[in-house]
């Protein structure tokens, strides 16, 4: 009999050594159950396992544990925290949870060296404060935090690159999220109706956003996207209608704003250099590399300083005949003798294999370039730069 101490005042019980599972709904109604040693050979904790055992304020779960079923410890009300060990794969699903109704429960702990956040792991959990996700994990599973009501705030390790389907949907408490720049995709609803949100930052690692990401956010006033190529799912709510777009002009975020009638706001440029083929270089000569940067329009930006980004390819790797042989970056049209709001141009920043920056006075239009490798500068008064690199 799976049940067999189903609704009797046992207060305490050790399993075997050698027992893989704990059997369905063995413990349920158990109210009186105040002490439960789990061995190290369980692998499957079963459905109702410990159903309503409120008399439980502490269970130890071994990591030889991979399964944790759905309602496994239903109606928990004397527990208050919960370590997951770290080879928790499974932890219930759509319709239960393996914690659900556990109405006192504030902290979950997922324990070092978790690869995954399971999917549904805290689905419901409307009392959870505090969630604590180890370094070690790389995703976070769909709906693993669907439903958390009060949980104010996420800390999301630099490792995770995958945010799963609907994994933080109506976190209404949650006021702030970080978005690590390890992370590739959010999954479909990952933040829909998270009410508290006022702004997020995606960052350049994120190539993809799903469908109704950022849906229902009443409350997003912006969001800053730095991958000009991210695939930001083709539907209007997958973000927010009142919510201000920020990225770059051309960029896939300028696309989606044109495409669904938002608000964008361009915070700056991002131009790409064709490789340049490796060549030998002779008689103290070489090709200019032309970089041809959109026209800047007067008043076309409304924050400053505005950042342009030129990602130029390897062309410091030559066979010189003579180590004097520059190499010369021309031609930056466009961005001098502007006036833009306050008086100021933009920046523009070179990202190179030695590194360049550029970057414009507020109002004497004077072209200053600084590169941490031996650099000459020529200079100009309203006139084009020219950018000198030397090996």
């Amino acid at each position: 009999n799976i049940a067999c101490f189903q609704g009797t005042n046992i207060t305490s019980f050790e399993f075997d050594e050698g027992v893989v599972e704990i059997p369905t709904r063995i413990f349920d109604g158990c109210k009186s159950l105040k002490s439960i040693t789990i061995p190290d050979s369980v692998i499957t904790i079963g459905s109702g396992a410990f159903s309503q055992c409120t008399g439980l304020t502490d269970i130890t779960i071994p990591d030889s544990v991979t399964s944790i079923v759905g309602s496994a410890f239903y109606g928990c009300t004397g527990l208050t925290s919960i370590i997951i060990p770290k080879n928790v794969a499974t932890m219930g699903f759509s319709s239960s949870s393996a914690f659900a109704g556990c109405t006192n429960l504030a902290t979950v702990i997922f324990a070092n060296d978790m690869v995954k956040i399971p999917d549904y792991a805290c689905k419901g959990y409307t009392t959870l404060t505090n969630i604590i996700i180890p370094d070690s994990v790389t995703t976070i599973g769909t709906e693993a935090f669907n439903n958390c009501t009060k949980l104010p705030n996420v800390f999301i390790p630099e490792n995770v690159t995958s945010i799963g389907n609907r994994a933080f949907r109506n976190c209404t408490s949650l006021t702030s999220i970080t978005i690590p720049n390890s992370v590739t995709s959010i999954g479909n609803s990952a933040f829909e109706k998270c009410t508290g949100l006022t702004s997020v930052t995606i960052p350049d690692s994120v190539t993809s956003i799903s469908n109704s990401a950022f849906y229902n956010c009443t409350n997003l006033s912006e969001i800053k996207l730095y991958n000009p190529n991210t695939v930001i799912y083709n539907n209007a709510n997958t973000l927010p209608q009142n919510t201000i777009i920020y990225g770059y002009k051309g960029s896939t975020a300028e696309t989606y704003a044109k495409n669904f009638n938002r608000t964008f706001i361009p915070i700056g440029y991002n131009i790409t250099v064709p490789e340049i083929e490796e060549r030998d270089l002779e008689n103290d000569t070489t090709t200019p590399i032309d970089i041809n940067l959109p026209e800047v329009e007067p008043k076309e930006f409304t924050t400053n300083p505005i950042p342009v980004n030129i990602s130029l390819p390897d062309i410091l790797n030559r066979d010189l005949i003579n180590d004097d042989l520059p190499v010369f970056v021309t031609n930056i049209p466009g961005i001098i003798n502007r006036s833009l709001d306050n008086n100021q141009s933009p920046n523009a920043r070179v990202n190179s294999p030695s590194i360049v920056i550029r970057t414009l006075s507020p109002s004497g239009e004077t072209i200053s370039i600084e590169i941490p490798n031996p650099v000459d500068r020529e200079l100009e008064h309203n006139s084009q730069p020219k950018i000198v690199i030397k090996n």
